[in-house]
């Protein structure tokens, strides 16, 4: 099915916490360690959402660059910001400690198919269209159109392969394949930690790279 998720137990070389938070900034996160320099295009969504601390900004969601000004996260996370509370002003941060910055303000665009429900959605990604591009930073890639459906049916794909997420303690963040730089898909809901359940968007599906396509993102 298109945009169906692509596993609920995803994560195998390393967990991530996924869980959508409402303040304070945390550091990247990697098979529960900081990540240090080893994911440079995953970042840190941030906002002013907090009415207790108006004037700080913080974390919404992960998200990863896809495209030299193009941040690829998901749409429950856009819709937070636009829909809940009414406002357009996002930036994202590249640093491993999002309180840092520094902050590239951008613009949200989220899939007009998304129906507010992420876990029973196969349309929540959106994209945060940056002023402009991060110095220094090689974005991830997508995988080919029908990659996971052509590796199970030849059987490279199984219960035991490896995926890495990526992020900040939020949604949106990425889910490498292996330890490549290819985004398998996104993560749309789970447990905190990312230990016994990982929702996915799938990124190998037409729906999502036809998406993405119309802001210059490479396919796979």
């Amino acid at each position: 099915m298109k945009g169906a998720p692509l596993s609920k137990r995803l994560i195998f070389l390393a967990v991530a916490v996924a869980a959508l938070l409402a303040a304070g900034s945390a550091f990247a996160i990697t098979g529960g360690q900081r990540d240090g320099n080893a994911h440079l295009n995953v970042g840190a969504m941030m906002a002013f959402d907090d009415p207790s601390a108006p004037t700080t900004l913080q974390e919404v969601c992960s998200g990863t660059l896809v495209a030299p000004q193009v941040f690829l996260t998901a749409a429950h996370c856009t819709d937070f910001l636009l829909n809940d509370l009414g406002t357009t002003d996002v930036w994202v941060t590249f640093n491993t400690n999002s309180a840092e910055g520094p902050y590239i303000p951008g613009s949200m665009v989220q899939n007009p198919e998304y129906n507010g429900k992420p876990a029973q959605n196969g349309n929540d990604i959106a994209v945060i269209l940056l002023d402009s591009a991060p110095e220094g930073i090689t974005p991830a890639n997508l995988p080919p159109v029908g990659l996971f459906d052509a590796m199970k049916a030849d059987k490279t794909l199984t219960q035991s392969s490896a995926f890495t997420a990526v992020g900040y303690g939020d949604s949106g963040g990425p889910n490498f394949l292996g330890t490549t730089q290819t985004i398998a898909a996104i993560t749309i809901s789970g447990d905190s930690p990312c230990r016994s359940t990982n929702v996915d968007l799938r990124l190998d599906t037409q729906s999502a790279q036809d998406f993405l396509a119309q802001f210059g993102v490479p396919r796979g």
